[in-house]
């Protein structure tokens, strides 16, 4: 298969086609606008739930795979096959192949691959471990008899990661309105780390953080290893280069980072070790409570208030000059005096004012 623009804008067109579906109807959907976009004999969608020893399957063919794996077959992939155990440590965005693990070779002398692989013509395998928010083993898993996958094919996979992990957490949201606002399943996951070395590469990052990362920088894109957007990075820099110097500045030094998403806010902390050479990030989703009256407290005019507010919820100059009915410029003079009034320079650090200021407000009306 050749690696085209063609075959991502397939995929891409094929996951946010999707509508709302119940039950497993998602997930094969899912795999099917998979299977168009890479070229396989076989691609499976699987869920492990290790602690209750079981595990669900969604397959391309639809039909050619049973839809549940018992534990007796589990523990025999455990124990048998090369890239499990890799699966189970890597959680990098990352295609693996069964050519990459060494000996792969002895893999194809197990009676695993003769009774189950080599039937199902999966003599060629590649598989990607997706973001699972409630500890399951989640994994997209393509095969093929003819020839092995290749790097652009490898490549192709990984990038549609971000978008897969979107999908999904679409069709968990859909599934808990359709139960009433309460999860079927309530992630156990409420806040996300990454754990930083002292030159800030991420030496860890959990699932959720990985998730929200994805969510609230859609231009991020790392290929292999998790690493940081470069507003995040900037931001952590200048916080640990400032606790390390031991500067004090009353304007920046300490706060979060506030990163917002229509009514919703990722809230992200830093924990700085500069004794054992590693940093810990937080991070923690809320929903943005900064009502315009609350903004009035900083000295800004009930108009200003209102532009803060909308700066806040991450729209653009001409998205509020919009909604307010004012063009783009007016929003833009607002705009100024509110830094101005704020004594802040960017947009992001007017977000945290408004953000501190809504937790102020909501911790009153307690």
């Amino acid at each position: 298969m050749v690696f085209t623009e063609a075959a991502v804008l397939r995929l891409l067109a094929g996951l946010y086609s999707l509508q709302e579906t119940p039950d497993g109807a998602a997930e094969q959907a899912m795999v099917d606008a998979l299977a168009r976009a890479l070229d396989c004999d076989l691609l499976v969608h699987l869920a492990i739930d290790r602690p209750r020893g079981r595990g669900a399957l969604h397959a391309w063919p639809a039909g050619s795979l049973p839809p549940v794996i018992d534990r007796a077959t589990i523990e025999w992939h455990e124990r048998e096959h090369p890239l499990v155990a890799r699966l189970s440590l890597d959680r990098s965005i990352r295609a693996w192949r069964l050519s990459d693990a060494d000996p792969h070779r002895a893999f194809y002398r197990t009676r695993l691959y003769r009774e189950i692989h080599q039937p199902l013509r999966a003599r060629y395998q590649m598989v990607m471990r997706l973001a699972s928010p409630d500890h399951k083993l989640l994994a997209i898993v393509a095969c093929r008899g003819g020839n092995d996958f290749d790097d652009h094919e490898r490549r192709l996979l990984e990038l549609s990661w971000m978008h897969l992990a979107r999908h999904a957490r679409q069709v968990r949201r859909s599934r808990w309105m359709a139960h009433g606002g309460v999860p079927i399943e309530r992630p156990r996951e409420q806040h996300g780390v990454v754990v930083l070395d002292d030159a800030l590469a991420v030496e860890l990052c959990s699932e959720q953080a990985r998730l929200w990362l994805a969510e609230y920088f859609p231009g991020h894109r790392p290929r292999y290893r998790p690493t940081l957007p470069s507003a995040v990075l900037a931001w952590a820099r200048s916080r640990v280069d400032a606790e390390g110097t031991g500067l004090r500045n009353p304007v920046t030094h300490g706060e979060p980072l506030v990163v917002t998403a229509g009514d919703r806010c990722l809230v992200i902390d830093l924990i700085v070790d500069h004794g054992k050479g590693r940093h810990v990030l937080t991070l923690a989703q809320e929903r943005l409570f900064a009502p315009a009256a609350s903004l009035e407290a900083f000295g800004l005019t009930p108009r200003e208030a209102e532009v803060l507010a909308w700066i806040a919820q991450g729209k653009t100059n001409r998205e509020i000059g919009m909604i307010l009915g004012a063009s783009g410029r007016t929003v833009q003079k607002h705009a100024e005096h509110i830094f101005q009034k704020l004594g802040v320079e960017s947009r992001m650090a007017a977000t945290l004012c408004a953000w501190q200021a809504g937790r102020l407000e909501a911790l009153a009306q307690r």
